[in-house]
């Protein structure tokens, strides 16, 4: 009778421990979810007022100051900043796994600052002085011309270190990489395909 009651409570006890740990998991779950839903609320409402704000003048002081923000940083990428901030926030939102995984978040970033990069180096590749360098790049970027300081730093410690050959090599081999991992296409089989249709 002593042996069966301490096997009863045992398996009470038991069933408790696994109550509580899936109490434990769903509400750490709700936690994520919530977390996630406001995240995804003010990326979407920064994006919303930046892309607004870079087409138009309705969005007053505060609008203005984030355009002049996001064109000093990275010059005609501010667009497509804006717009990947309103795609990621949408994601978020809508709880898709696929698209946020961070890995690929990097490798997008790392695209993103490939094209910026490229478009300064393409137009401000006498680089100077860095200080002078990076001040120009910023009025540049505001005025809708090169990739803003982020890619003006990029540039200038790339053609310090590479020239400017090497850097163009340097920056279409990094996003042909990214290209591969990101979509699992292979770069050769591409150009094959690509050749097969023109010719």
């Amino acid at each position: 009778m002593f042996s069966t009651s301490i096997f009863f409570e045992k398996k009470d006890f038991n069933e408790k421990c696994r109550i509580n740990y899936w109490v434990i998991i769903m509400k750490a779950k709700a936690k994520n979810n919530f977390s996630d839903e406001v995240l995804g609320i003010m990326f979407l409402t920064f994006s919303i007022i930046s892309l607004i704000s870079l087409y138009s003048d309705t969005t007053g002081i505060v609008g203005k100051e984030i355009v002049i923000l996001l064109k000093s940083l990275f010059g005609i990428g501010a667009y497509a900043l804006s717009l990947l901030i309103f795609i990621y926030a949408l994601f978020l939102l809508f709880k898709s796994k696929d698209f946020l995984d961070y890995k690929k978040i990097i490798y997008l970033l790392i695209i993103f600052l490939c094209f910026i990069s490229i478009a300064q180096i393409y137009l401000y590749h006498d680089i100077g002085l860095f200080k002078n360098y990076v001040i120009d790049s910023v009025k540049y970027g505001n005025k809708n011309s090169g990739g803003g300081a982020i890619a003006a730093v990029i540039v200038f410690v790339l053609i310090k270190f590479l020239g400017i050959v090497g850097s163009w090599l340097l920056l279409i081999a990094t996003l042909i990489i990214c290209g591969i991992i990101l979509t699992d296409i292979s770069f050769i089989e591409a150009i094959k395909s690509a050749y097969k249709y023109i010719y």
